[in-house]
């Protein structure tokens, strides 16, 4: 038990630290892009997170405490998302689809949006593999990690919505990346290797009372980050 807790939070670490091979998109070579097949998402539960806590640092005794408060309070922000009936998966798809039309294109979606078993994918939430579709393009997804981080355990490390999400552009056979990138919003790492966006302002607390005290308002907050992930996704097609 005590060494899947530790593998569990060095895997949520090194995940948040991972970069996607970047790849730009290309808009007069495809310019015949406009019907877009989005592919089925991977599962992706609410979290809660303090990825520079110092509990971390003191074995795994430590870990287990830490991993231990940070799970009940993980507890509380997924039952939060439940009573406010907060799905990330429809949000991004209604966000997407009209931030995707603005721009002349049309996106098919899957039902339902997310991943029955046997879906490979990678380190990014991406698949490994990709069939041909009927379609000018599809459209690859896989939120890597959504919910509230604080950068430690301190102040002056509120927490905040926070999202990573992989995006890959691929071509109608399968057989061709033609965009690549990660979002980071709320970027408590400093990863430079990505699209950053900064989290609103408003939704910032300093301590985890803070957020129980603010109850629903905390997934405003993550609607909002969904929102603005959307909107830059499209700014890059």
């Amino acid at each position: 038990m005590i060494r899947r807790v530790f593998l569990l939070t060095v895997a949520l670490l090194l995940g948040a630290c991972a970069t996607l091979p970047q790849q730009g998109y290309n808009r007069e070579a495809n310019q015949h892009i406009k019907k877009i097949q989005v592919l089925t998402m991977p599962q992706a539960n609410v979290r809660l997170h303090i990825p520079n806590h110092i509990g971390y640092s003191f074995g795994l005794i430590g870990t287990l405490i830490t991993e231990a408060n940070r799970n009940s309070k993980e507890t509380w922000l997924q039952d939060t998302a439940k009573r406010a009936q907060f799905n990330q998966f429809q949000d991004l798809q209604a966000a997407l689809t009209s931030a995707m039309d603005a721009k002349g294109y049309e996106l098919i979606w899957p039902e339902p949006l997310t991943d029955s078993k046997g879906v490979k994918r990678d380190g990014f939430e991406l698949r490994k593999k990709y069939a041909p579709v009927d379609a000018d393009a599809q459209l690859d997804l896989g939120f890597m990690y959504i919910g509230y981080t604080a950068s430690a355990a301190e102040k002056s490390s509120p927490y905040r919505p926070t999202i990573e999400l992989s995006v890959r552009l691929v071509s109608a056979d399968g057989k061709k990346v033609l965009y690549a990138e990660q979002f980071r919003y709320h970027n408590v790492l400093d990863n430079k290797e990505a699209v950053i966006l900064e989290p609103a302002p408003e939704h910032r607390y300093p301590k985890f009372e803070d957020l129980e005290k603010a109850d629903l308002t905390v997934i405003d907050g993550l609607r909002g980050a969904v929102l603005d992930v959307a909107n830059a996704v499209a700014q890059q097609l």
